[in-house]
């Protein structure tokens, strides 16, 4: 091709392209809203606008009279090819408030004056529908408004705006006022053969709060039922609203300050025309009275009420209650509160009526004349076991050793039940002559020690600083609180039950002590060997035995397989009931072919051991404790013990850890090793141990998926293998 040509083609391609170019960007369209316009109506509703039944129609209002704002619906463009582009706009309206858009106003639409079609948006064009009046004021057909659209050029833009007119004044163009509902709106603009469109939906709403008035401040008085009722008529003066008719408006109340927002509604959805006050609440308060319009729109005012108790009804004698030391909210229940009134020699001394829940009343009418002061005191000496147990003393045996002390400054008044002002192995002994039922009785014959509520117990609470009464001049101006903070003695972890409703919700698990079931010819002596069947070490246990005293005569216990176990740790209560407290602060291992004790019987008859022997659970609950502080009961089976101990996992499968029993002759390095099903070591363990029994323990790892796992065990004693399942 000629070079000329080309150059000459090439040049009028690229003018055809950039021509083209241009021609795209005619017209452009600025600014189009992305989202639905909210238009807010804050005025006053026209009737004569926008009510033609049946065309126009509110649900909410159950009227054809539909509300109406002003509204400023508009579109910027530009024409970069230069022209006045054309402009035009199509309304979709919804006049019955149903969700359909049935009726179609546009800009090149031309209708008399105040006119317009209804339901024309389903036909061909828009031009088929119902005439309509949508301005019906009482005015010459020629001031009656009419659709129109007002164009202003700005710079090199334009903005085009709905608006109203008139046949009298069409270059006067007002803002349009256009119905409650939600509509959409099409506009379009046309330049160079180009159209461009911007469409949205909105909403037109009454957004305006109604207006609340409240009457002056108000009296109220409580009543026989220590309840004092506020009407919303003491509160509500009238409420207006700028669409809402005033018999439509929704009227309740709240006490100011009380949370919620908005208009208030009861747990059943229903506004709140009464407001209760009791005797707590005399005085003055706020209160809000809230209008709410039928759209949702709501305001409200504020006003006092004064809440009085001019008959006295909210007199109530106070009540002295106490509760537990250890947390708990719960009353103490069967406490005896003492009064004493007097002088520097007692003048009167009573004990006070008893109530439902553990409190007492304090009634001052009975105490004579003369008395310048009065002390109340609680008193409770019943049920010395309540909360005790031998896990007590695992406790207390670690705070006086400074393995473990206590943590809360109430636990050292607890321990010290000899009231020495000191925890001392003094109290461990009294703790657990009790325990076997040598004494059923703590020293000074109480079981609760109590102190004044509003006493705060320092670190160190030994001696007490705390007063156990409470002591005021009489007669008193104002009653003081009688309120007591109570201490179980003996209980130092805090398991004593409160009252009657109280139980102990500690998940326990179980522990079996294997005992053979042995037979006996009359006259013959027995050493029955009693197995604790339970993996991991143990920090002691407690339990009663029953033995038929017509079958078996109880002649001794050994249990050497028991650190620090001696005479005081057993008693033999009556002719057949064996009772064991045995105790360490430090774990030890007792593994399952070694007897955790022997019991010692002559048989009087012939006969089976199962046939004569049980747990007595009545008054010392069977158990033992782990090395993590775990409580476990015990269960009594009958069958064959460990002759011989297996070096293996228990439990097996298991769901956590898992245990492994281990004797060892001689001292020395031990190594335990958890390998999956890769041959990857998931746990290792390396420690010396001391020659004798011990317990290996894997801990729980969640990270560990179930499976078939191997183990390995390497000691100076010989090498252990198996296999262990993660379930």
């Amino acid at each position: 091709m000629n070079p000329l040509l080309r150059i000459l083609l090439m040049g009028w391609l690229l003018a055809v392209v950039s021509s083209s170019e241009m021609v795209g960007q005619c017209p452009v369209i600025q600014s189009c809203p992305a989202a639905q316009l909210t238009i807010c109506d804050y005025s006053t509703n026209d009737s004569m606008l926008w009510h033609d039944d049946p065309f126009t129609w509110s649900p909410v209002l159950l009227s054809s009279d539909i509300y109406e704002s002003a509204a400023n619906l508009s579109i910027m463009f530009g024409d970069t090819c230069g022209g006045m582009p054309e402009v035009s706009y199509t309304v979709f309206f919804d006049l019955e408030q149903d969700n359909l858009n049935e009726t179609v106003i546009s800009s090149n639409m031309d209708f008399p004056p105040g006119k317009m079609l209804y339901g024309n948006a389903f036909s061909p064009g828009y031009l088929e529908g119902d005439t309509m009046t949508f301005d019906s004021r009482n005015l010459p057909d020629s001031m009656r408004y009419n659709f129109a659209l007002e164009v202003e050029a700005i710079g090199n833009s334009y903005v085009a705006v709905l608006r109203w007119n008139t046949l009298t004044s069409p270059f006067q163009y007002a803002q349009a006022r256009l119905p409650e509902g939600r509509h959409h709106i099409v506009w379009k603009v046309v330049s160079g053969g180009v159209t461009k469109t911007c469409e949205y939906n909105f909403r037109v709403r009454d957004c305006l709060e109604p207006e609340a008035y409240c009457l002056p401040p108000s009296t109220i008085n409580i009543q026989y039922d220590q309840i004092a009722e506020l009407p919303l008529s003491l509160v509500r003066d009238y409420g207006m609203d700028n669409i809402s008719p005033d018999d439509e408006l929704s009227y309740s109340m709240r006490r100011a300050g009380t949370g919620g927002s908005g208009y208030p509604l009861d747990s059943f959805g229903i506004s709140i025309v009464k407001l209760p006050f009791a005797c707590s609440d005399t005085g003055s308060h706020i209160v809000e009275m809230w209008v709410q319009d039928l759209h949702g729109n709501a305001g409200f005012c504020q006003t006092t009420v004064t809440v009085t108790d001019t008959s006295g009804y909210c007199f109530v004698l106070p009540n002295a209650c106490a509760r537990a030391a250890f947390g708990t909210m719960d009353t103490l229940e069967s406490i005896v509160f003492e009064i004493t009134a007097g002088d520097s020699m007692p003048l009167y001394s009573s004990t006070l009526q008893p109530l439902d829940g553990g409190c007492a009343e304090v009634n001052l009418s009975t105490i004579p004349a003369g008395a310048t002061y009065v002390l109340v005191k609680p008193y409770k000496s019943d049920t010395p076991l309540n909360g005790v147990s031998t896990f007590d003393l695992v406790l207390i045996s670690k705070h006086i050793l400074d393995v473990e002390l206590f943590s809360n400054p109430w636990q050292y008044v607890a321990a010290d039940i000899n009231y020495s002002n000191t925890v001392t192995t003094f109290d461990i002994a009294q703790i657990r002559k009790l325990i076997l039922g040598l004494v059923d009785t703590l020293p000074q014959n109480v079981t609760w020690r109590f102190i004044s509520a509003d006493c705060v117990l320092p670190p160190l609470p030994l001696p007490l600083p705390c007063v156990n009464s409470v002591a005021f001049n009489f007669p008193p101006t104002i009653y003081p609180d009688f309120n007591f903070l109570g201490i179980k003695l003996g209980d130092v972890n805090g398991s004593a039950l409160i009252n009657s409703l109280s139980a102990d919700a500690t998940p326990r698990s179980k522990a079996r002590l294997v005992v053979p079931n042995l037979s006996a010819d009359a006259g013959q002596f027995l050493d029955v060997p009693f197995y604790l069947d339970a993996p991991g070490d143990r920090l002691g246990l407690q339990l009663a035995l029953d033995f038929n005293p017509e079958l078996f005569e109880i002649t001794g216990l050994s249990a050497p397989n028991l650190p620090d176990f001696d005479g005081t740790c057993w008693a033999q209560n009556g002719d057949g009931r064996l009772a064991i407290s045995w105790s360490v602060p430090l774990p030890h291992a007792l593994l399952p072919d070694a007897p955790a004790f022997t019991v010692h019987l002559r048989a009087r008859k012939a006969t089976n051991l199962s046939e004569a022997v049980q747990l007595d659970v009545q008054r010392l609950n069977p158990e033992t404790y782990a090395a993590n502080g775990d409580l476990q009961d015990l269960e009594l089976t009958f069958g064959e013990a460990y002759k011989d101990l297996s070096v293996k996992p228990q439990p097996n499968p298991g769901a956590g850890g898992a245990q492994w029993p281990l004797r060892l002759n001689q001292p020395g390095k031990v190594q335990l090793q958890l390998v999956d099903a890769r041959g990857q070591i998931r746990y290792q363990q390396n420690e010396t141990l001391s020659a004798g029994a011990h317990w290996l323990t894997m801990p729980h790892d969640p990270s560990l998926a179930p499976g078939l796992y191997s183990w390995r065990i390497q000691s100076a004693d010989g090498i252990w293998t198996g296999q262990w399942v993660k379930i």
